[in-house]
């Protein structure tokens, strides 16, 4: 956007507007299909970022392969800017979970000075929790989410096994979390061809999160209810997604925890 005058004879304080200007011609013209205009508001609204800020963001053109379509992103890598209304807004603000750590770096990231720092251990009333590394199947090929080697066929099989083991020796709820979206949906297209998910249904109901908000939450609501009736159930979900970030499987909702580690074994 520096050069933006230069090279196309566009000014940066025009397109500040983009998205605004378009809010208001469909005020204006009474559009009540939202539908109609959704290709342009989505230009208007990357036109209204990129001339907002000039520095924490990319833009990043991913250039059409075959069946890959043709992308164009634009990423935020400053956490600040989406934080910084929050905290220009209200006086008093409050951050809390269970996986800030180190504390020390959130305000560094955040760009604000705390008041206040503290940190809680969590106690247990009793022994509930048997962590175990699964790094081999059976077949004694390494288990392992690395780059070079996720889309091994042998790691997925054995991965599905574990799985469809763990479901028919484990009762009531368990969620398996996958390194990303897109490979969770390319193990599960592998397993529906080994049968793996045919036989996994055996023993539990499937629900599977998507990036779709709306889909998610109802997937999660049937899961709960699967749960409870005692039928079990399996969610698969996507480490450090939608249901990964602050849903609580307590007691029967989570009786087993299946995740790969990234660029590491399972």
């Amino acid at each position: 956007m520096k050069d933006i005058l230069e090279r196309m004879c566009i000014e940066r304080k025009p397109m500040r507007f983009c998205a605004e200007r378009l809010s208001h011609l469909v005020k204006t013209f009474e559009l009540s299909d939202a539908s109609e205009v959704l290709a342009l508001s989505q230009v208007t609204a990357l036109c209204t970022l990129v001339s907002t800020y000039s520095k924490g963001f990319s833009v990043i053109v991913e250039p059409s392969d075959g069946s890959q379509v043709a992308s164009l992103t634009l990423s935020c890598h400053d956490s600040s800017i989406a934080i910084r209304p929050v905290m220009n807004r209200f006086q008093s603000v409050i951050i809390t979970s269970g996986t800030l750590s180190p504390l020390e770096v959130y305000p560094k990231i955040l760009d604000f000075d705390p008041s206040v720092i503290a940190s809680f251990t969590m106690t247990l009333s009793r022994p509930c929790l048997s962590p175990l590394i699964v790094s081999r199947g059976n077949d004694q090929v390494a288990m392992t989410s690395r780059f070079e080697q996720r889309a091994d066929v042998a790691v997925i099989r054995n991965y599905g096994n574990l799985v469809l083991e763990m479901a028919s020796l484990v009762p009531d709820g368990m969620v398996v979390f996958f390194t990303s979206y897109m490979y969770m949906e390319t193990v599960i297209g592998v397993w529906y061809e080994q049968h793996i998910i045919d036989e996994l249904m055996k023993y539990k109901l499937l629900f599977i999160e998507t990036n779709d908000a709306l889909e998610t939450s109802a997937a999660l609501e049937k899961y709960v209810e699967a749960c409870d009736s005692g039928r079990g159930a399996c969610l698969f979900s996507v480490a450090r997604g939608k249901v990964s970030e602050g849903i609580d499987f307590s007691h029967h909702l989570g009786k087993l925890l299946l995740t790969t580690v990234p660029k590491g074994t399972l």
